[in-house]
């Protein structure tokens, strides 16, 4: 299975599970358990996962090996390399799935250097336009809830006008943007959140879903995927605050949120990780707040990874690439790329003397050089032969794909080509031309 086609079922089938579940019963799982589900189908479409079951076969094979290496015979469109002392040897099923990979790869790299690029430029912008000057006791805030989230990565705050929205931008060395209102209390909710985002990489997983809804273009689940996955995160957050809450304070909670809705956030939301980016799904984010949905059940936690592993099938039916070597003592081995992509390694002593077959009938010398032999029974107007010795090899291919080589002994004429027919030695039959 094409390596590309693996990481579009996996992605899908993942979502699609979830969501045709999350439709008949909705609160099954909880926003967090949520939010891990569409995170890795994201992941299953960007990560070619086929290359661990790959990694993992190579290391089976060099520990345990199953194969007698000394003798193959392999066909179909499987991808292939043989390895030879003096060269790699692939065929075109090898060459035409790389070649597309590569070119997704590049493509996938280039957009997302470009987004990082923009959010590097933004970064500036915001610094540019924001106020460093975080009051003191918002700082002591800030730093207790990054020891109570054991993180360990650099923040940086900083305020902005009070109708600004709070959100966070950056990966590595994120920026908490927060409005300037004198509630402390408020401060310590919007700073919790933005903090949780940071703790659980949302920023980073923000950006992947984005470069794999920019390539997917033509498919409407990464569309849709990107946008679930951007509310599953913030509904993530908000469950993570209010989990010692209780009712009354739930709903200041989520009060608070459509507040902050009101205000405008002037940079681009799908490039940073805001506290309210969609305001048409603050309706279903208060009542899940106000709910406060109970913790995972154990069988919520079984069927989700029944939904990984069965998402995953098309990464353990993949159709990895073979890989077979012989030694320098073992290049008596003959190798045949035909029409099917086969190939076939033989034992030096059951090898047959094949010649290569450039003409239906051709005359090979001892030399090793090929002639074309257009009328071998015509005796040529000559005066004095030069008869040289070699082999006549006749190439008969059949309708029905089949074909038969036969090896005579011979002789040709430097002077005039004639070239005569000696013993029948050998005959090779073949189901397959690979001719």
């Amino acid at each position: 299975m094409d390596i590309l086609w693996t990481m579009f079922i996996s992605s899908n089938s993942l979502f699609l599970l979830f969501i045709t579940i999350e439709y008949f019963k909705k609160d099954l799982f909880s926003q967090r358990l949520q939010c891990v589900l569409l995170k890795l189908a994201v992941f299953f479409s960007v990560f070619p996962m086929v290359f661990i079951k790959f990694a993992i076969q190579a290391i089976m094979d060099e520990f345990w090996p199953v194969r007698d290496p000394m003798f193959f015979k392999v066909e179909g469109k499987s991808p292939l390399i043989a390895k030879t002392p003096e060269a790699l040897h692939t065929n075109m099923a090898f060459k035409l799935t790389y070649a597309v990979f590569i070119l997704w790869l590049c493509v996938a790299l280039f957009v997302f250097v470009r987004y990082v690029i923009i959010l590097i430029k933004l970064k500036r912008t915001i610094v540019n336009s924001t106020s460093e000057n975080v009051p003191e006791e918002l700082l002591k805030i800030a730093e207790e809830q990054r020891k109570e989230l054991n993180l360990r990565r650099k923040v940086e705050f900083r305020v902005a006008k009070a109708e600004l929205s709070p959100f966070t931008l950056g990966i590595f060395k994120p920026i908490v943007i927060i409005p300037a209102i004198k509630d402390l209390e408020k401060q310590k909710l919007l700073l919790t959140h933005e903090l949780y985002h940071i703790k659980r990489w949302d920023g980073l997983m923000k950006l992947i879903a984005m470069v794999s809804k920019t390539i997917y273009w033509f498919n409407p689940l990464s569309h849709k995927l990107y946008a679930r996955l951007d509310l599953a995160m913030e509904c993530s957050c908000d469950e993570l605050v209010i989990k010692n809450m209780d009712k009354e304070k739930r709903k200041k909670y989520a009060f608070l949120i459509c507040d902050m809705a009101e205000y405008n956030l002037d940079y681009p939301a799908i490039l940073t990780v805001s506290l309210s980016n969609d305001k048409e799904k603050l309706k279903e984010r208060g009542e899940l707040i106000v709910r406060n949905t109970k913790k995972t059940s154990k069988y919520a936690f079984f069927l989700s990874l029944g939904l990984i592993l069965v998402s995953s099938f098309p990464i353990f039916a993949s159709e990895g690439v073979q890989i077979f070597s012989c030694s320098e003592e073992q290049y008596e081995f003959f190798l045949v790329e035909g029409e099917d992509d086969s190939v076939e390694f033989l034992l030096p002593g059951q090898q047959k003397r094949f010649a290569k077959i450039e003409y239906p009938v051709q005359f090979i010398d001892e030399d090793g050089n090929v002639y074309n032999v257009e009328d071998i029974h015509t005796r040529e107007a000559c005066t004095n032969h030069n008869y040289v010795s070699g082999k006549v090899t006749k190439h008969i291919k059949n309708s029905d794909g089949s074909c038969e080589v036969r090896y005579y002994d011979g002789k040709r004429c430097s002077v005039c080509g004639h070239v005569v027919y000696g013993r029948l030695i050998d005959v090779e039959t073949h189901s397959t031309c690979p001719h």
